[in-house]
Parts: C-alpha cells; structure tokens; sequence
C-alpha cells in the first residue's frame, strides 16, 4: 500500500487523477503512461480538505474519526 500523509495540494493532487480512477496509469510530464498493478493501493492520512478539489476526493472513499476518538497512544 502506498500511503501519503499530507496535505492535499491541488499542485501534486491532481496528477494523480488517472490512478485514482478505473483507468490505474499514471502519466508523466514526457507522455510516458505506466500502469498501476491492481494490487496496489493509495491511502491519503490528512488533516482537513480545504484546499483539496473534487476530482480526486470523488475518486477516494472517506473515513473521519473525531479528535476524542483517536489518541497518541493508539
């Protein structure tokens, strides 16, 4: 599993796009597609979404936990 922990910036985001759809193929700046094997998977851990866009928050499922649910400790 691949994990990211950090904001969600539209500036890094956004390329992400066609691996987050069925599609799975990342693109490069220099054309190059390469394909994401099916059994890898992409975690977001972030803080807020303000500055997140739809495209790929409509590409990810949602799981929030209350600050009074989660601890240091856990």
């Amino acid at each position: 599993m691949d994990y990211f922990v950090r904001d969600i910036d539209p500036e890094w985001v956004e390329n992400l796009n066609s691996v987050l759809d069925d599609n799975k193929l990342l693109t490069l700046p220099n054309g190059e597609r390469l394909s994401i094997p099916p059994n890898v998977r992409i975690m977001f851990e972030v803080q807020y979404l303000k500055f997140a866009t739809l495209a790929p928050v409509s590409r990810c499922g949602m799981v929030w936990f209350s600050e009074d649910v989660l601890t240091l400790d856990m």
